[in-house]
């Protein structure tokens, strides 16, 4: 039995790559059939104004949330959020490389965490999503992009529908995300698993976070929010296209952030990390160059760029 040398899948009997990736070799990411295969479900935010960032009131549960203040007004226009975070499914239908032989290439020592077409993809740095960004608007003809960090922020809050919850839905954040507590790890010692055990025992959370126990989980499993979104808090955290900085306490329209700079920013919260890692105005800087497996992305269209189709598919 040979192996794709794309995706390392068994294949049949002389066959040279599998379905997947010859049909992605054969269109050099430009054929308009492989396009029509990549299914991306979108939904319309309509614009408005809200306040970004922590409030005053806001606990952090012995975390530093400086970095979340001031709190701002902020106005943005209309667009489009992916419904749900980019699968792995996704992933392979426009690279042609699964997960696994995706993780072996960029960080081959680290534990997978979770596997399957509807879990979310991750391992990918800033890059690889830029790549996969220009392949899938080349396969699709659309102009697909990563969201502002206000735009992410507008959106997980529930938009113009927004009820002011806590996380992206509920603030139960066991009805809508996957966190340390339920993605696994959690099972091991139940209600202890709280913030004030972590800090108490690290070295029993280093070692049950090592554990295999612990992962993503397919997306849309919990409740969406208000606009009918799904894991926006929990479950990997997003690359948002921001780079990182302070602030700016002054009313803002469509900000985009520092024009240039180290760090990326993340949102949002993950599989492995405490509840308040998935408060709707937690943020934190990573270096865009380093794949983790708690970090994965969504993607918008811009309201102008949309075309007939994208929209609640």
């Amino acid at each position: 039995m040979s192996i794709c040398p794309t995706c390392s899948k068994e294949l049949n009997d002389n066959a040279k790559s599998c379905s997947v990736c010859s049909s992605g070799n054969s269109s050099k990411g430009s054929g308009n059939d492989q396009g029509d295969n990549v299914n991306i479900k979108m939904v319309f935010v309509e614009g408005g104004t809200f306040v970004m960032g922590a409030g005053d009131d806001e606990q952090a549960e012995g975390y530093s949330i400086d970095n979340e203040k001031p709190a701002h007004s902020v106005t943005v226009d209309d667009f489009y959020i992916g419904k749900y975070l980019i699968t792995q499914k996704e992933w392979q239908k426009v690279m042609g490389i699964n997960i696994t032989a995706h993780r072996d290439k960029v960080a081959p020592e680290v534990l997978l965490r979770g596997v399957g077409d509807d879990n979310p993809m991750y391992f990918v740095t800033w890059d690889n999503i830029q790549e996969f960004i220009s392949k899938l608007n080349s396969m699709t003809g659309k102009i697909y992009r990563l969201l502002t960090e206000a735009e992410w922020e507008y959106a997980a809050r529930g938009g113009i529908k927004s009820k002011k919850y806590k996380y992206a839905g509920n603030d139960n954040i066991d009805d809508v995300a996957w966190y340390n507590v339920n993605s696994g790890v959690g099972n091991l010692n139940g209600d202890k698993w709280t913030y004030e055990y972590t800090m108490s025992y690290p070295e029993q959370y280093n070692e049950l976070l090592g554990c295999n126990k612990s992962s993503t989980h397919p997306v849309g499993s919990k409740k969406p929010n208000e606009l009918g979104i799904y894991d926006m808090s929990g479950n990997v955290f997003e690359w948002v296209s921001d780079w990182s900085g302070n602030y700016n306490p002054s009313p803002q329209i469509n900000p985009t952030g520092a024009p240039s700079g180290t760090l990326g920013i993340i949102r949002g919260g993950s599989w492995a990390n405490h509840k308040t890692h998935c408060r709707l105005s937690s943020r934190y800087f990573f270096l865009p160059t380093v794949p983790y497996a708690t970090i994965g992305f969504r993607l918008a269209l811009s309201s102008s760029s949309n075309k007939k189709g994208c929209e609640n598919n």
